[in-house]
């Protein structure tokens, strides 16, 4: 037979969970709908996968340094930017791409294609940095690579408000569909729901 104190701290234990409840209930929602949209971007991802917008790492690698710049100028495209340079070249002043979102923000990307194991130095970031915004007034600054980025280039686009586009974020843009807007975190825009299915 249970004592009173065992009662007693039984029924504090009731009282404690029920006050708790409504926050552990919020909490399984929140859960429940970031899981739901997760296994639908993962759904549309795949789908977008088998469309011929969708282009490879392997694909990728096998590019020209040219056909690097115009992939990514293409995706921006693709993603509602208006694209005014397409490519970089003697004189762009550190600027490969220069586009306009579909907000008016300006945006300026440096491509570094790197077939090795290479990673991208900080002092590509310092020549981005340089001109980007005081040179061409960008808004929104991208270093897109198809490697990494050594930790102090990354410490340094933090710094700077330079957003690293990596391997990673790469294969969510270039092969899964996803929009520079939703990657970068700057709006609810998904290419995905736009994108060529397969039948």
């Amino acid at each position: 037979m249970n004592s009173p104190s065992e009662l007693d701290e039984a029924a504090r234990l009731v009282d404690g969970i029920q006050g708790r409840a409504p926050r552990i209930f919020e909490a399984l929602a929140r859960d429940r709908e970031f899981l739901h949209d997760l296994a639908m971007r993962e759904a549309r991802g795949l789908r977008f996968t088998t469309s011929p917008g969708s282009v490879s790492l392997a694909a990728i690698q096998s590019m020209s340094p040219r056909g690097f710049e115009e992939m990514v100028a293409t995706l921006l495209q693709r993603d509602g930017f208006n694209v005014l340079q397409r490519h970089g070249g003697a004189g762009d002043r550190g600027a490969d791409i220069i586009a306009v979102a579909p907000t008016g923000e300006k945006l300026v990307a440096q491509c570094k294609l790197i077939a090795t194991a290479r990673r991208v130095e900080v002092g590509v970031l310092y020549a981005l940095n340089g001109t980007a915004r005081p040179v061409h007034g960008a808004d929104l600054v991208v270093a897109v690579t198809s490697s990494e980025f050594t930790k102090p280039a990354l410490k340094f686009a933090r710094q700077h408000d330079i957003a690293p586009f990596g391997k990673q974020e790469l294969a969510h843009w270039a092969t899964w569909g996803e929009s520079l807007q939703e990657i970068l975190g700057l709006g609810k825009a998904n290419s995905l729901d736009n994108a060529p299915h397969s039948p």
